[in-house]
């Protein structure tokens, strides 16, 4: 099992997000090109899911 900074969908995921909310011609860019964004991130997802060996956890006792 993994922290959650070690899980690469999750790095990935937080950078993009940060990247529209701070990176103005990143911005622009998804909101002239939402569907083309949005396949691409869902296919970055799968296939980040597809490489993860591990579970992530919160805590020693739980899961996430």
């Amino acid at each position: 099992m993994k922290k959650p900074w070690q899980s690469k969908t999750i790095i990935v995921n937080l950078l993009s997000a940060l990247g529209a909310a701070f990176y103005p011609p990143l911005t622009q860019y998804i909101q002239s090109h939402p569907v083309e964004v949005a396949t691409a991130f869902s296919i970055l997802n799968v296939v980040l899911r597809l490489i993860t060996h591990e579970e992530i956890y919160f805590s020693d006792d739980g899961l996430l």
